[in-house]
């Protein structure tokens, strides 16, 4: 931030606004009257977050930066290019040199090597077009694959990584017949599991192609590349992108056990895996809705809850507690603030045999329970669902231009935004708080993503391995 002119008053209000997440509340956790100057407050930011200040590179760093195997050439020059941001002593020829360094053979470093570069600017100018027939030839393939009419034998292909991991490519034969990869099968459909981690940003969705049919069959839509011609299904980029992840162990929840592993696993578990499941079931199953309520909002999506296998795996540890000590604990001055401690324990965990499961829970607004409401540290924001929304019958949306980003790969517009009470808890853990929800139109498994904004509000620590969460009450601690 740069200020040309005014004074401290100035810096004080617009310098807050810049800031976000960890740091906003770090600025707000700041000791009353201990600030005298600005200059006081950027020396205590800068001491407080001097590790996450950016590395400056060395020349000789950039020799580390190589096209990976199967890196397109776009992929390649946007981490050079920001690279030769951080270095400390720019130099061009450098740049010219280390780049053509670290490119793979190909007809590009051809092209550089019979006519050589003298700047990074030409280079760009001239990866222009040459980024643009990768990105045509990657389309072709795709359309020939998809098309059942595969007369024509489509050219080499390059591999896709996912991870670091190189997927099994498409083979296909002389005429119709086609060989499809083997990926791991799958509990689930592939648009189940689409619709249940695209807020995670583990799926690299692809721009939208704007009318464009990719398939033969016109009557069948796919949601991954938001367009006609083949199913989501049969698409085999998010069966590539799925089997990266079950490879990095992602989805472990979602793949087919053979009779050996369950096998393994009944064996393991001695019993425990009937009553967990039915545990878990009572504790899942929608419950009525309790007097006092207008209605319980279940589930928008309509199908039937995921619910992932138990990982029988897992030993049962002794009992032990963990401590978590959050930023509302300590001042950044040291001087340790009155309050309980917020503690898990064994006994606190919902499940005997976790497995990776998300934090779902249940809250009250407007005098309708709500469930399946996920919760999500990694959100920035509170969202509503444009269904659960109509459902309530709610009034008074604040209109708001902007956009949301990581939902299906695009920019999902904000459709406004509502303030509502919101009761975490029963009986006596129940608490309420004032909720800033951010309402937009989009398909989704949750009715509401409760983000960082209401659980900082609320207080809570969320712990994924006992799946509970806590928060701070007027008369103790809370639990959900």
């Amino acid at each position: 931030m740069y200020i040309s002119g005014g004074g401290d008053k100035l810096s004080y209000k617009l310098f807050p606004g810049t800031l976000r997440g960890v740091v906003l509340q770090w600025i707000m956790n700041l000791s009353p009257r201990s600030i005298y100057a600005f200059g006081d407050l950027a020396g205590l930011f800068l001491s407080q977050f001097a590790a996450n200040k950016l590395k400056r590179l060395e020349v000789v760093d950039l020799f580390d930066i190589k096209q990976a195997r199967g890196e397109s050439l776009k992929s390649y020059m946007a981490r050079f290019n920001d690279a030769t941001v951080r270095v400390n002593d720019p130099d061009q020829k450098f740049f010219v040199k280390t780049f053509q360094k670290g490119l793979r053979i190909g007809p590009f470093s051809d092209a550089l090597a019979l006519q050589k570069p003298t700047s990074m600017e030409e280079i760009r100018v001239r990866a222009e077009k040459h980024v643009e027939m990768e990105e045509s030839r990657f389309e072709k393939r795709e359309a020939e694959y998809l098309s059942k009419d595969g007369r024509s034998r489509p050219t080499r292909q390059r591999p896709l990584l996912i991870g670091g991991r190189e997927l099994p490519r498409r083979q296909n034969l002389e005429g119709r017949h086609e060989i499809p990869p083997k990926f791991t099968p799958l509990k689930e459909k592939k648009a189940h599991i689409m619709r249940e981690i695209c807020h995670t940003r583990l799926l690299n969705f692809p721009q939208a192609i704007g009318g464009k049919q990719m398939g033969k069959n016109t009557r069948e839509w796919c949601d991954f590349h938001r367009a006609v011609g083949h199913s989501t299904e049969e698409c085999w980029t998010l069966g590539a992108q799925l089997e990266g992840l079950v490879q990095q162990g992602r989805l472990g929840q979602y793949v087919v056990r053979t009779g050996r592993e369950r096998t393994r696993a009944r064996a393991e578990a001695s019993g425990r895996e009937e009553r967990n499941r039915d545990n878990s079931g009572r504790s899942r199953s929608p419950r009525p809705a309790m007097a006092g309520y207008r209605g319980t909002i279940s589930t928008i999506s309509g199908g039937e809850e995921l619910r992932a296998e138990q990982d029988i795996q897992r030993k049962r540890k002794a009992h032990q507690s963990y401590q978590i000590l959050t930023g509302a604990n300590l001042t950044p001055l040291g001087e340790r603030r009155k309050g309980c401690a917020i503690t898990f324990q064994e006994k606190d965990r919902r499940y005997e045999a976790g497995g990776d499961e998300p934090m779902v829970i249940s809250v009250v607004a407007e005098d309708f329970k709500i469930e399946r409401v996920l919760i999500d540290q990694g959100s920035s924001a509170n969202i509503l669902y444009g269904s659960t929304y109509r459902r309530m019958d709610l009034s008074g949306l604040k209109e708001t231009s902007g956009c949301l980003y990581g939902f299906s790969g695009e920019r999902v517009p904000i459709k406004g935004t509502i303030e509502l009470d919101t009761v975490f808890g029963e009986g006596g853990n129940a608490k309420m708080i004032p909720v800033l929800y951010t309402v937009i139109e989009v398909e989704a498994s949750y009715n509401i993503i409760m983000g960082r904004p209401a659980l900082n509000r609320l207080k809570a620590i969320v712990s994924t391995y006992h799946l509970c969460m806590k928060y701070l009450t007027g008369e103790g601690v809370g639990v959900v």
